[in-house]
């Protein structure tokens, strides 16, 4: 049987767009610490989504991703190669349209 975790993660990328650093939260509330006026956030990072599929043991046996651009989220996670995975939750959209990253 597997489970299912999300993590919210501001990635901090470099002028290429290559993953430097990652900031995961479970809540998009947990990131209010940063400053009002880094929101929106700067240009070398970006805000997405992470849905994880764990085995049994907790072991990530799958990854997806779904990022968020002008604060609208993506409609379906996807995959490394760019193809959908799954609609995103509900949940997370409501959770996003409260945030301090769309207002």
């Amino acid at each position: 049987m597997k489970r299912l975790r999300y993590e919210w993660d501001i990635e901090s990328v470099d002028e290429h767009g290559d993953i430097q650093d990652h900031n995961f939260r479970d809540k998009l509330s947990e990131f209010e610490g940063k400053l009002r006026s880094e929101i929106p956030l700067a240009k070398h990072e970006k805000l997405v989504l992470v849905r994880d599929e764990l085995d049994i043991d907790g072991g990530t046996i799958g990854r997806s991703w779904a990022y968020v651009e002008n604060g609208q989220i993506e409609e379906s996670f996807k995959d490394s190669g760019g193809g959908d995975v799954t609609p995103v939750p509900l949940r997370f959209i409501k959770e996003l349209r409260q945030s301090i990253f769309c207002n």
